[in-house]
């Protein structure tokens, strides 16, 4: 009777080894993952800004001094800031009329010469 119940003890201890060693392998390979990803992620951050660098030298390049290129960078997003702000009115004012009743696009049109209606792109 020792002898079965010292049989089933030995089975249950590699049980639990093989357990805890598919257990630990599962983490490795987990870990490994994890790692290769991070390595990738840090592989195409590096690679993206290597291009943005070679696109800033070529604009530099381009518009003959880097205080150009800034000015240049900063006239655009004065546009930029300039038609959002202009959206926003309109969207406001066809809110506005959409309020006191209008339902066709010709009656929630922005009115004329408030900046958008006329524009080309």
């Amino acid at each position: 009777m020792k002898a079965i119940i010292a049989d089933h003890g030995i089975k249950v201890a590699k049980h639990i080894r093989d357990a805890f060693t598919a257990y630990g392998e599962r983490l490795d390979e987990e870990r490994k993952k994890e790692e290769e990803r991070r390595r990738r992620i840090e592989a195409e951050r590096k690679e993206r800004e290597r291009k943005a660098a070679e696109h800033r030298a070529a604009q530099i390049k381009k518009f003959g001094s880097e205080e150009a290129y800034e000015k240049h960078l900063a006239e655009e997003a004065a546009k930029r800031r300039a038609l959002v702000i202009q959206l926003q009115k309109d969207e406001r004012e066809r809110e506005a009329k959409r309020r006191r009743g209008a339902t066709t696009l010709r009656e929630l049109a922005p009115s004329p010469g408030s900046g958008t209606s006329s524009r080309n792109g």
